[in-house]
């Protein structure tokens, strides 16, 4: 119903005549299949069934993979190397542009909530004005949702009907439910590569497929959700993924937290940990998992059990032992052109490498400022570099 009424206001509503001129700016139900495609790179897996009334392509290149969605739910948000956020109406009272020297940027809540790069000032202020008219119309609708409410809950059973009856019969979730699940998965996610990267500094293709390995059970959908982040986040601090999964253990069964505990440790086997090491970070993690010496002895148990068979399955899983593993920058050029380190034969580079350079081949990009190209062409040098490393690296063996 307020989906409904949030399409015919933006298809009656000045303010939303004015934004379909912006080229930034698509609104449904004429948003193009692809920006949507790249803006379902960070809409939260649990959101993604969520129509998409308005979308700000906040990126150079038209991705979309950065930017902003207003639903009927709220706003989506995502800045390069930041998570998403989700702002639902409920929890909004106001909206205004700060228009600095350098950039534009929309605050919610009286918070800086986005840069808003690609949009001229004007423009910039009219969707400000358009966001604070539909807040008025989610409170209006929300204001007389109510009072039905009231007046069915006064009523008679034969003036409320079955259908009001039996909905009202059923529990409603709320709505952070879903959000505070992923929000607890991410920091899943961060942990497992954070121990991952431990040893290079950084979280290679093979661990980044190990890890996804803990996730089986999601969809299709949510995995490859989760494997972006993975690609695109930052190695967060140990500390504060500590903290999160203090805060949100709850959320977790005990099989689950066990599970957790399990990659964690095969991630550490993996790198050769020193005892010390394992005993530091294996320990803190249970203490922040809640895990008492009942359920560590039990642990332990279920450790030894995966761990009959796993050194076997290390090859299969495209791990190399520790006297096979490759410098450093040999590592860093597969991951940057994609490619398994099990795969380094002169087709699999090059098809790899023309690959990444059909995307950022700056011939591509000749109409862009010359700040732009220059970034473009820097890192077409980066792949030429990565592929030369890497044919070399094969010579050489």
């Amino acid at each position: 119903m307020l989906n409904q009424t949030f399409v015919q206001y933006m298809q009656q509503s000045n303010v939303f005549k004015i934004l379909r001129q912006e080229d930034k700016i698509y609104i449904a139900p004429n948003i193009p299949p692809d920006k949507l495609t790249g803006a379902r790179h960070y809409i939260p897996p649990a959101m993604l069934s969520v129509e998409v009334l308005l979308l700000l392509d906040n990126t150079v290149f038209g991705s979309a993979k950065d930017g902003l969605c207003i639903t009927e739910r709220g706003i989506i948000l995502h800045e390069p190397f930041m998570d998403t956020r989700v702002f639902f109406w409920k929890h909004m009272s106001s909206f205004y542009v700060d228009k600095g020297f350098f950039s534009t940027s929309l605050y919610i809540n009286d918070q800086k909530a986005i840069d808003l790069t690609q949009l001229d000032k004007r423009n910039a202020e009219v969707l400000a004005q358009g966001l604070r008219e539909l807040l008025e119309i989610f409170q209006q609708h929300t204001a007389s949702a109510s009072q039905n409410q009231q007046y069915q809950s006064s009523a008679g059973p034969q003036q409320r009907g079955f259908a009001n009856d039996h909905a009202s019969s059923g529990s409603q979730s709320s709505e952070s439910d879903p959000l505070a699940m992923f929000t607890i998965l991410y920091t899943i996610a961060d942990c497992l590569r954070y121990i991952g990267s431990v040893r290079n500094g950084y979280c290679d293709h093979q661990t980044q497929q190990f890890i996804l390995e803990f996730f089986n059970k999601f969809s299709d959908v949510e995995r490859q959700h989760l494997s972006d982040y993975l690609k695109r986040r930052a190695v967060a601090d140990w500390s504060e993924i500590l903290d999160k999964l203090r805060q949100k253990y709850s959320l977790l069964d005990l099989p689950v937290r066990f599970n957790i505990m399990l990659y964690a440790l095969q991630l550490m086997y993996i790198d050769n940990w020193s005892d010390q090491e394992i005993e530091y970070h294996l320990f803190s993690l249970a203490n922040h998992l809640h895990l008492n010496d009942s359920d560590m002895k039990r642990f332990f148990e279920l450790f030894d059990q995966r761990m009959s068979g796993f050194q076997e399955s290390l090859h299969k899983r495209g791990f190399a032992s520790s006297s096979q593993q490759l410098p450093i920058e040999v590592q860093q050029a597969c991951d940057l052109l994609q490619v398994n380190s099990d795969q380094l034969t002169v087709d699999h580079v090059t098809k790899a490498y023309r690959i990444k350079m059909a995307e950022f081949h700056p011939d591509k990009y000749q109409q862009l400022p010359p700040s732009v190209r220059q970034l473009i062409e820097q890192q077409a040098q980066q792949l030429n570099q990565a592929r030369d490393c890497l044919l070399k690296f094969m010579q050489a063996s």
